[in-house]
């Protein structure tokens, strides 16, 4: 069932194809070291650093939206929606962009 964030942008783009996207924020060089530390000197997961990064973000919502031979990637805050298309184009499952990686979501709304 869709979000209210999915319907934002589903009304935007009423005849595109949209795909959710996940953002995960990349860790920073002194992150990973925290995150490893923290993993051998306590019984915390290793890995810690990025929970940190996704409990930062989890209020965002993050759309590829493919209309009329353009792509644009769509951000949902809470506040606003965010729209910019894309210079080169994405093929793949993956990729980045700044300073976070978007692996697929599973859904696709058309």
């Amino acid at each position: 069932m869709p979000s209210k964030k999915d319907a934002v942008v589903y009304a935007k783009y009423p005849n595109a194809v949209i795909s959710p996207l996940i953002a995960k924020k990349k860790s920073t060089k002194g992150q990973k070291i925290f995150g490893n530390l923290l993993g051998f000197l306590t019984d915390a997961p290793f890995g810690t650093d990025e929970v940190f990064n996704q409990i930062a973000d989890a209020h965002n919502a993050y759309y590829l939206v493919e209309q009329e031979g353009k792509q644009i990637m769509v951000t949902v805050t809470e506040d606003f929606i965010e729209s910019r298309v894309m210079a080169k184009e994405i093929v793949g499952n993956k990729f980045e962009i700044g300073e976070y990686v978007y692996p697929p979501a599973t859904v696709e709304y058309e």
